[in-house]
């Protein structure tokens, strides 16, 4: 997948801008995304069938869905066994239909609340002292399978520093909390600080976090909806986040 993924990157950098990705419900997006640091894309549900992908590139894409619907499952166990062991009262329990499948209207719908992000990293010497600056997820589970070389640092629960990659088998993964579990959890369970210095990760790097998030209308805690979690409460504080207007982007 991640040779795929970096055959697709080169044939979409060769498209013209405005048809390298697919909008839709506001800054939400599949296809081609980059930084200074890194060039990525994003795979969501159906986007294997719904984005002009580059001709040629058909078994390629094929290999990038199978890897995110493995993830998908992934995340969708994990989290059912995260939400029984937080709430014992099942009359209580959030269920993962309201928390991942909440309707919406056809914009919201169509390419579901999750994303998976197929990343290569650039040899740019712009580039200081992060590849991937420090930060905690927006969304509920990060399912990271291994990447092509160890890099991902990540502090612990009780403060330290670690490289949870460095002893990953090729069919193992990484699964740590983002914010809105945090959020639900009422802070049981913590979203993790990570981060990719330079030192750590060379230009080539490739990795893929799939990102397992709620959907944009299901209501948090009988408190606000992700969109709102999103756009409005995770702001200020947390230097990763917009400081006024919340994330009005890909969240």
């Amino acid at each position: 997948a991640y040779a795929g993924s970096g055959k697709i990157l080169e044939d979409l950098r060769e498209i013209k801008k405005g048809e390298r990705r697919l909008s839709f419900d506001g800054g939400r997006y599949c296809g081609y995304g980059s930084d200074v640091a890194r060039e990525w894309i994003q795979m969501r549900s159906g986007v294997a069938e719904k984005f002009p992908w580059p001709s040629g590139t058909q078994a390629d894409v094929a290999s990038l869905k199978t890897v995110h619907d493995t993830c998908n499952r992934v995340a969708r166990a994990i989290l059912s066994k995260i939400l029984k062991a937080l709430w014992a009262d099942e009359a209580e329990r959030p269920s993962i239909e309201s928390l991942l499948d909440a309707p919406g209207g056809e914009a919201e719908d169509a390419f579901g609340g999750s994303v998976q992000r197929f990343f290569r990293l650039k040899d740019n010497s712009r580039v200081v002292n992060y590849r991937s600056l420090p930060h905690a997820d927006m969304g509920i589970l990060t399912v990271a399978p291994r990447a092509s070389s160890p890099a991902l640092e990540l502090v612990t629960p009780m403060g330290s520093t670690c490289r949870p990659e460095e002893n990953l088998k090729d069919s193992e993964c990484i699964v740590f909390a983002g914010e809105t579990l945090a959020f639900l959890s009422r802070g049981k369970v913590q979203a993790p600080i990570h981060w990719v210095p330079v030192s750590n990760g060379v230009g080539g790097r490739c990795s893929a976090p799939f990102f397992l998030r709620a959907s944009p209308n299901a209501v948090l805690n009988d408190e606000m909806t992700t969109r709102e979690f999103c756009e409005k409460h995770a702001v200020g504080p947390r230097p990763w986040r917009c400081r006024k207007n919340g994330s009005r982007t890909d969240w």
